[in-house]
């Protein structure tokens, strides 16, 4: 049930899909990516702006940065679609969220990265900016039907530090 513009769209288009699949009988599964982060992100994410400003030492003037989300690393996202494509059984059409299920403020996944650079987190400067008008506060998702078919497990911690060993 989506309750933002972009949702409704990833409805529309996962019910198209499903459409298509069934009227020229062609195998589908659609993916629903949430919040990636990685190597060669754009460079005016906050995620990228952040972690090139703490490696240099540079301040970064942040929101209260209060939004929710669900991050999954790049590297993570690669290998949930190498594994979705060698499922056996898949159903005719199938649909998966692609995401780690650990839901965090935007402020403690910047502090994670901070920390875990070993940086001073008065590096982040919280509260200085106002959040976009219209900003989805909370984008989360379930990867309950994934685990249980390609059995991958996330870990945050791990995916943030491959992260900032990558850049």
């Amino acid at each position: 049930l989506p309750n933002t513009l972009y949702g409704l769209s990833k409805l529309i288009q996962s019910n198209h899909c499903k459409h298509l699949a069934n009227y020229f009988k062609v195998p589908c599964v659609s993916l629903k990516v949430f919040n990636v982060f990685g190597k060669l992100d754009n460079p005016k994410k906050v995620t990228s702006v952040v972690l090139k400003n703490i490696i240099n030492n540079r301040v970064t003037k942040l929101s209260s940065c209060s939004q929710i989300r669900d991050f999954i690393y790049i590297d993570d996202l690669c290998k949930c679609f190498e594994s979705i494509m060698l499922i056996k059984n898949k159903l005719f059409y199938e649909e998966f969220n692609i995401c780690s299920s650990i839901n965090i403020t935007l402020k403690n996944f910047l502090l994670t990265i901070c920390k875990l650079s070993n940086k001073n987190t008065k590096l982040l400067n919280f509260g200085k900016l106002k959040i976009r008008k219209g900003e989805n506060q909370l984008n989360i998702g379930s990867n309950s039907k994934l685990k249980r078919k390609i059995n991958f497990q996330f870990n945050l911690n791990k995916s943030i530090k491959n992260y900032i060993s990558s850049d």
